[in-house]
Formats: C-alpha cells, structure tokens, sequence
C-alpha cells in the first residue's frame, strides 16, 4: 500500500514522458514532484501561480488530440457531472497514458467521521453555491469497475494501485484492506495506456 500519490505518478510516467497536463492543478502539488525534462502544463476552474490555462474540463480541454505524452486527473473526475465524457476528453489529449486517481469515500476514517456526525465540505448541503463540489459517492469498488469500462470502451491497457491514508492510518489501512479494499482503500490510482495502433 502507498500513500505518496504524487510521488508515485511521477515514478508511474513512461520514460519517454516529455510533456505532462495537470487536469484540476489547483495549488500544483504535482508539479513539485516531477522530474527535470519533463513540460508542465496545469488546467483548473479557477486561475492560480500553476494554472496555465483557466477552463472547464466539462466544456472540452482546449488541446489537440494527441497533445500530451500524459495526462493526469487526481481527485477531479468525481467533481464531474459528466464524468464519462470528461474521462474520454483526458483520453483523446493524451498521446500514451492517462493518470486518475479516486478517494475511497467509504473508508473506515470517513465512515467514523460520518458516525461522530461530521460532514465533508465537499458532501455538505450549504446556502450558497460551491463550485468546488464532489457530485459523486466514489468507492474503492465503484471507481474500479468505472474504470474497467472505460478501459473496455477506450481500448486501453489498466494498472491499478491502492493508496493507503498515510504514514498515521498505514497499518489500519493495511489491516482493513485485507477485509475490504472499501474500508481500508483511502484512495486508489488507475493508470491507463493506449495501445499501439
């Protein structure tokens, strides 16, 4: 089990990686883990120090197809309403791999957090409209059959890693995943290739 995700992509990347999109770069956190020789390009809703381009993922990614060696998507796609859509737009700009990670809204932390009657900001009904919001329950088991439909339906090749919470919920993690990868998974990271045509 890892918890590293950001460090983890960037051990994941082809090594003919030469460029790289950011989908959702907010505070670009990514970017501080890649290696030198390797183009940063970040898009996200709102502008920010390592937002190239501000846009909606939903509207379509401003790029030709093909434009990125990878493209990479953490903790975004469940902020979609349309997330199959979306996933075929990471899918069409990325010339060889697609990176996307799901949180696992059903581990044990979360469900302890719900029973102590904790909402998540993200899940909270609120008064005013939030843009940042997630618009769906994602499961260690909801978010890997997504993505081997998608496999399926893009013809493209998956890995599947489980990330655990980190170094204070490691060993709970590792001990409930050997019950259940839905209470122990914190997250999980899907790496996808396209097959040489």
């Amino acid at each position: 089990m890892i918890y590293d995700k950001y460090r983890l992509v960037q051990n994941l990347l082809s090594p003919h990686t030469t460029n790289r999109l950011d989908v959702g770069c907010r505070d670009g956190l990514l970017r501080r883990s890649l290696n030198a020789g390797i183009a940063y390009t970040g898009v996200d809703l709102v502008g920010g120090e390592n937002v190239s381009k501000v846009c909606n993922v939903e509207e379509g990614l401003p790029y030709e197809g093909g434009s990125f060696d990878a493209v990479v998507a953490l903790d975004i796609l469940e902020h979609t309403e349309n997330i199959w859509n979306v996933f075929g737009e990471l899918v069409r700009i990325a010339k060889s791999q697609v990176i996307v990670v799901f949180p696992n809204m059903y581990h044990w932390k979360h469900r302890l957090s719900y029973l102590a009657g904790k909402e998540m900001d993200k899940y909270r009904l609120t008064q005013e409209p939030i843009l940042d919001r997630h618009r769906w329950v994602t499961s260690y088991q909801s978010s890997r059959l997504f993505c081997e439909a998608m496999m399926q339906k893009h013809d493209l090749r998956m890995k599947e890693f489980v990330l655990g919470g980190g170094r204070r919920t490691f060993l709970v993690d590792l001990v409930m995943s050997k019950l259940s990868k839905n209470l122990g998974a914190w997250a999980s990271l899907f790496v996808f290739e396209k097959m040489k045509q």
